[in-house]
């Protein structure tokens, strides 16, 4: 009789340190990386749970990450008996029990023994693409990548074209091809400047895709699927970012609840991990109500999924957040009289202009967080601080500058249903939290309480990049950790990892391109 999933559930909940591996148990090999299997018993994964892969009864799956392999000892858990891969048949990925599946053949993804295939990964951000140039394979090369500045959702088809295909040509003159590989990912940035960007996006699944250069080598990207080629949900970013970190091999006692925190220009991420299941749900549910309920107001949905659970690759259980920020006129906004809107807090770009948009709309002919001396408008390349409204902070206390901020942060919608939901009892728990990014570069100054009047520009200092605006940057972090439950007490562990790492290793690429014929030759008359 088969295993029901209740069975399989209960086994892997019962794993106990000290007894029996859950592999041995059920009788399966040490590690699955890289095997082509066959679906003995179906399974689907609960609703809400992100990035879970559904197989059914025959379905041909490829594992490509499996976290029991000795590769990953530096951030693999329990052996929860999950694994990520590639269902052939409906051309998706995601987490699946090992368990319900039997190995057809041990294979590498797309190469024999010994055989090494090239691909890109891409990063399409809001400055440009990073392209990295990966392989398929068993093992690192020299990293390698490459900065297409030029490659933004501005630019035109015809220049976007021409840009892939150049990069397109570069890939297949190496020789060693990995067809159907290449992911194109966008973040935050796209899913503001959402009208231009999939302008590009259906030129490059509806035509470029069909044509030479680029035939054959995108992964999941035409008219039938996007899956390959796509703007991520802010979940999704979350995900990839915390699983970066996480990977990075940085994380001591797994098992306590610990957190992340990332932002960016547009967005700002969250991610719980071991804290209790019953809040975690309880706050999904609450956040995902306030996006429900824009939907059926007809206010723009900017991000798909803002809000689900997941499984980190070690196997813990984590909920993830992200909190978009949008400059300009908010339809969120639009009839309500409290002023309460959804898109102001996230990002620091677009969260500052958002604030200077708040503070004029509340009657403000400053902005009390910014240094008097300031030049107007303040800008650093894409970096806004302030379009219109000088700054009115001389030094001393920042009681104006904290009313304001707090005044601001209580009528953000997001935030309103993250107390409702009783996310911040979720988040109190957790001692340990990485940071990436802007809270990364701001840590010491918020956390640390380092001297603001040190901090604050002047006349000798103003033109200098960055000097000004950064107490208005720190206070809307700050502001937003108490908000969120934070402790300034916290212990926190600075990452600088690339959140492309992680999804990299999920679909089994390796860094490098594969060394030439005549480079392989070289080394081994060198040996």
């Amino acid at each position: 009789m088969r295993k029901s999933h209740l069975t399989i559930l209960a086994l892997l909940v019962l794993q106990v340190p000290g007894s029996r591996p859950l592999r041995e148990q059920l009788h399966l090999e040490e590690h699955a990386e890289q095997s082509l299997r066959t679906t003995v018993e179906a399974f689907s994964p609960e609703p809400g749970f992100l990035n879970g892969l559904e197989i059914a009864r025959g379905d041909r799956v490829r594992v490509t990450h499996d976290p029991q392999h000795p590769r990953h000892a530096a951030y693999r858990g329990e052996d929860d008996g999950y694994v990520y891969g590639f269902n052939q048949k409906s051309s998706k990925h995601g987490w699946f029990p090992l368990s319900n599946t039997a190995v057809v053949a041990a294979a590498l993804l797309q190469a024999g023994p010994g055989q090494c295939l090239n691909t890109y990964f891409s990063d399409w951000g809001s400055s440009g693409m990073k392209l990295y140039k990966v392989h398929v394979g068993v093992e690192d090369f020299q990293h390698d990548t490459t900065k297409d500045q030029g490659l933004l959702s501005t630019c035109t088809e015809a220049d976007f074209e021409q840009r892939l295909d150049g990069h397109a040509e570069e890939l297949l003159a190496t020789g060693k091809v990995a067809h159907n590989a290449w992911r194109i990912f966008a973040t935050a940035g796209h899913r503001i400047d959402d009208v231009e960007a999939e302008q590009l996006w259906r030129h490059l699944q509806d035509d470029m895709s069909w044509n030479r250069p680029m035939l054959g080598l995108l992964a999941d990207c035409d008219f039938l699927s996007h899956d390959g080629c796509r703007t991520l949900p802010g979940s999704t970013e979350a995900y990839y970012e915390f699983s970066a970190a996480f990977m990075d091999g940085r994380n001591e006692e797994k098992e306590k609840p610990r957190g992340f925190l990332s932002a960016g220009g547009a967005s700002l991420q969250i991610g719980v991990a071991n804290v209790n299941k019953v809040k975690m749900t309880n706050c999904q549910v609450r956040m995902q109500k306030l996006y429900d309920t824009e939907a059926k107001k007809n206010v723009p949905e900017y991000d798909a999924q803002p809000v689900g659970r997941t499984k980190l690759p070690g196997g813990e259980n984590v909920f993830l957040a992200s909190f978009l920020a949008i400059d300009g006129e908010l339809a969120s906004c639009r009839g309500n009289k409290n002023f309460e809107c959804n898109h102001r807090v996230g990002g620091v770009n677009e969260m500052r202009k958002q604030f200077e948009h708040f503070l004029e709309r509340m009657g403000y002919h400053s902005n009390p967080c910014l240094e008097k001396v300031a030049p107007i408008p303040l800008a650093y390349g894409s970096a806004i601080f302030s379009k219109r409204l000088p700054g009115s902070y001389q030094g001393g206390g920042l009681e104006a500058c904290t009313e304001a901020v707090e005044d601001f942060m209580s009528k953000e919608s997001s935030l309103i249903a993250w107390q409702e939901g009783k996310c911040d009892s979720m988040v109190r728990p957790i001692k340990k939290w990485i940071f990436m990014t802007a809270f990364s570069r701001i840590s010491e100054r918020i956390i640390k309480n380092k001297d603001v009047e040190q901090d604050a520009c002047n006349d000798s200092n103003k033109d200098q990049p960055f000097r000004c605006g950064g107490i208005l940057t720190d206070k809307l972090l700050a502001s937003f950790l108490e908000k969120i439950g934070f402790d300034m007490a916290d212990e926190i562990v600075e990452s600088h990892a690339d959140w492309a790492s992680a999804p990299m290793k999920l679909f089994g690429l390796n860094q490098g391109w594969c060394p030439a014929e005549s480079d392989v030759l070289k080394q081994s008359i060198k040996d």
